[in-house]
This record gives structure tokens, sequence and C-alpha cells, in this order.
């Protein structure tokens, strides 16, 4: 009887599905449609402020789109009958440990790096069918059909150029470039995309990306301002700053990782920059 009771206990706290439920890594923002997302045996209607855990699917519908933001104010957006499945997430700033992952099955896809990719760029990867991207902190545009696969990369909302790595079984590609694109599977290299088809193909998923909470910037630098929200950063490099952000008239801290200043807006997440999910 023992033995049964704590192979019970066991199960109830170690499952994928209950821990999941405890550690959230983010949060939907915004539906267009109809969204669901798919968390153990659980589903759900995404609406706003639902949560997303480790491993769970996110599936549009057609003509509907979903835009999450992150506990690292990393932003995924997604179009129509697109599913995506959030294979990794470790957010750990004291102990330096950073990962994201995503495996990408069809549909369109909004990526814009969070504090995850700018401390750690490697960290970040995204499988498809066709091939993998390694992100070098940056944003990007991505897309998987049965006929057809492409990345573009797209300058960052500072309006920096990051770059990104292509992964495929016929080849390599490396971009850096904005506004240029190559096939996921990596037989191409790297040409110019047109606003035009940029629009026709990704205008779903641009319009679902929230509105970042908070801004990443180098220290020294003089405040900035990221949509609504402004944040100071400091030059106490790897210390805690007194910097504060200014979201909706709410001021919050800010702290400093790794070189970086990163004002936090938790409340605008609904859920602690601190969490970190495992599988």
């Amino acid at each position: 009887m023992k033995f049964l009771r704590f192979a019970f206990l066991f199960c109830l706290f170690f499952s994928p599905s209950a821990w999941s439920e405890t550690a959230p890594i983010g949060y939907v923002k915004n539906v267009s449609g109809e969204a669901f997302i798919t968390s153990g045996t659980s589903r759900i209607r995404a609406v706003p402020n639902s949560p997303v855990h480790l491993g769970s699917l996110i599936k549009t519908a057609p003509n509907s789109s979903l835009g999450m933001a992150f506990n690292d104010a990393t932003l995924l957006s997604v179009g129509s009958d697109t599913e995506l499945v959030l294979d990794e997430y470790v957010y750990q700033p004291k102990s330096a440990e950073f990962k994201f992952g995503g495996r990408m099955v069809k549909g369109t896809l909004d990526y814009v790096s969070g504090a995850i990719a700018k401390m750690k760029p490697e960290a970040v990867n995204i499988k498809t069918p066709s091939g993998v991207l390694g992100v070098r902190g940056t944003q990007l545009l991505a897309l998987v059909e049965s006929s057809r696969s492409l990345v573009i990369l797209i300058a960052d909302l500072d309006g920096g150029v990051g770059k990104v790595m292509v992964l495929g079984p016929r080849g390599v590609q490396l971009i850096e470039k904005a506004n240029f694109g190559a096939p996921i599977d990596g037989s191409e290299a790297a040409t110019a995309v047109s606003d035009a088809a940029i629009q026709a193909d990704f205008g779903e998923a641009i319009s679902a990306r929230p509105a970042r909470v908070f801004s990443i910037q180098n220290p020294g630098s003089s405040t900035t301002a990221t949509g609504s929200t402004t944040v100071s950063s400091s030059s106490n490099i790897g210390a805690a700053s007194a910097t504060a952000a200014s979201v909706g008239g709410l001021s919050l801290p800010a702290i400093a990782i790794g070189g970086v200043a990163i004002g936090i807006a938790a409340s605008a997440l609904s859920g602690s920059t601190g969490t970190t999910g495992t599988r």
C-alpha cells in the first residue's frame, strides 16, 4: 500500500500535465477567430490571458490568429491554420540557464526575440518539417506549407538586424540582411523579399503580434521608449538596477542581467518573469 501511495503521488506531482499547470511559460495576449491550446490531456479555447505551458500545442483555425508573450518577453504570433508546439523553455537568470525551442508543424509564425535570445542567442531554435532555424537574437517570419517552406529575416523592433541560420537537408544558409528570405530546406541562398510578398504571406501573423511590454537595450544608453513602455538602462553592469519601467502608468523595477538592462512588466504578462518550465 505504501508503494502504491508513493507511486500515485509521484505521478501526480511529476507528470507533465501536473507540472505544466504550476509553471506557465507565457500567456495569450490576443486572439482573432478560433484558437486552441492543448497541454497534456487538457484542451481549451484560447482567450486573452490563457496560460501557455511547456509542451503546449497551439492551434489556430482558418481565418484566425493568435499572439503570445512569454516570461522573458519573447513574442510569438501565428496566423491561420497553424500548429506550433512549445518544446523547450528555460528562463533562469540567476543561474544563467536559458533555452527556447519550438516545433512548427504548419502555418505562419512571427517571432520576436526576448531576453533569452539576448542572453544566449544559440539557445533559440525552431524546428520545422523542412529543417531547423537557428535564431541569433532577431526577428523572423516562418512559413510551413506542404508545397513550400520559407524563413524571412526582418529588422528588430529597435531597428537592429540579427541573423538566422537555416539548417536543412539540402544545405546550410546564413541570412544576415533584413527582408531577405530562404527556403528552410537550405536548398537556396537568401534573396530579397518584397513588402507586398511579406504582407501576403504573413499579414495575419504580423497583425496578431502583441505589444512589447518592455524594451531591452545596452547599458549606458539614454532612456528609450518602445510603444507605451519607457525603460531607462543602467550603467552598473551585472548589478541590480534602480531603473524603473513605466507601463500603463505603473512604475516597475528593472534588473540588469549579463550587461543588459531589462525593465520587467510582470503584471502585463499576468505571471512571474522568473518562471522556468522544464520537462
